[in-house]
């Protein structure tokens, strides 16, 4: 018979059995555990025992439970479900952003725990003074990119059933829009006259950019393959870039890799316009495998050095220093003012909605509305 209070009772065998409970089912039903002696006082020890135990496990279980529920722990988690369909160098750049400003920040709060003013004056600070140490502040666009990983993180955290305490999709980033670099057609002329006077295959690559469009890295990963001189057309599919190596199986700090366009849109044909075909077709080389801007197959010639070749052509034509990234809004501003439909311009230069065009290149086609709207007349009667 037990004692009032107590789950030990004696056996008919002459033990003594203590019942205690180490565990609920997740319907609620109690888990029973099991200790015997042969006498009241030892079978007592016992389950004092056993109940500090249970008690230990159980406050262990709950920091284990709130550590899966730090924000660290989900954002590792949103990091490795997301890079199977996500770019190299996107990924890198949200390690970047992660590693460098968002997880030193948040990454030892627990998801509930974060609340909305958190965000934005981390956001604030950011933008203020950039790193812990001061170093100077970052641009809004930079924050805002920041501000996108951690509403995905949280956006994650909210499907696997974990209590999200803020919304960042609320929090506001003003990103002014930068003054676009744009050659006038006075150098744009100048420009293309010294590529011509100047015949070689990396100069022929910035006459293909200024004439086609092309971004940096496309005409870096540029091969002769792509290249269809028959039908008038080039294939953009590749594009080139430095990016962080963040592995410690190699001695590098940064890596080269070719990769496809970050959107399915940057995949494209691109006109051949009729100038350049006579030119392209006298540097084509044997193999189609190499690169336009080395002829070669297995040398390539990356973004950077590119830039830097590109600064001297400038200095050499007698042009003002810009990047090369101004070759491609020239580009675009001289197709607006040949009176170009921006579905068309939006496809060539591989932008993923037409609105990224509009909206990039409202101040010119504004322009070409007002001149256009000066050819309008007066009716008889006013004049």
């Amino acid at each position: 018979m037990s004692r009032r209070g107590e789950n030990i009772y004696r056996r008919k065998d002459g033990r003594w059995e203590g019942r205690y409970i180490k565990g609920y089912e997740s319907s609620g039903k109690a888990i029973y555990g099991y200790v015997y002696a042969k006498n009241y006082g030892d079978v007592k020890l016992k389950m004092s025992e056993k109940k500090v135990e249970v008690e230990e496990l159980r406050k262990l279980h709950q920091i284990e439970e709130r550590e899966e529920d730090k924000f660290r722990t989900i954002a590792a988690q949103w990091y490795a479900f997301i890079h199977v369909n996500t770019k190299m160098s996107t990924m890198v750049k949200y390690q970047n952003l992660l590693q460098n400003h968002i997880l030193p920040f948040l990454g030892n709060y627990h998801v509930d725990e974060i609340q909305t003013r958190q965000i934005e004056d981390f956001a604030m600070f950011k933008i203020q003074y950039g790193r812990v140490d001061g170093c100077g502040g970052l641009s809004p666009k930079t924050v805002k990119d920041m501000l996108t990983v951690i509403g995905e993180i949280l956006q994650y955290a909210g499907r696997q059933n974990i209590t999200v305490g803020c919304c960042v999709q609320n929090i506001r980033i003003k990103v002014s829009e930068k003054n676009l670099q744009v050659l006038n057609r006075q150098e744009q002329d100048k420009l293309g006259c010294y590529l011509l006077e100047n015949d070689n295959l990396k100069n022929l690559g910035i006459l293909v950019s200024l004439y086609m469009g092309l971004r940096i890295g496309e005409v870096c990963a540029l091969r002769w393959e792509e290249i269809h001189l028959e039908e008038h057309m080039i294939r953009i599919q590749s594009t080139m870039q430095r990016v962080q190596n963040f592995s410690d199986e190699e001695d590098t700090k940064t890596n080269v890799i070719i990769t496809p366009p970050k959107s399915e849109a940057g995949i494209r044909d691109i006109p051949i316009p009729n100038f350049l075909l006579p030119i392209l077709q006298r540097h084509k080389p044997q193999s189609d495998e190499a690169f336009l801007l080395t002829g070669k197959s297995r040398t390539f010639y990356e973004p950077r050095s590119f830039q830097y070749y590109f600064k001297r052509v400038l200095e050499n034509a007698g042009i003002s220093e810009m990047n090369f990234h101004a070759l491609r809004h020239t580009f675009a501003t001289r197709c607006i003012e040949a009176g170009f439909d921006m579905k068309s311009l939006s496809e060539i230069l591989g932008h993923s909605t037409v609105n990224i065009t509009l909206n990039r290149y409202v101040h010119i086609s504004m322009e070409m509305k007002r001149q256009n709207m000066k050819k309008m007349t007066a009716p008889i009667k006013i004049l």
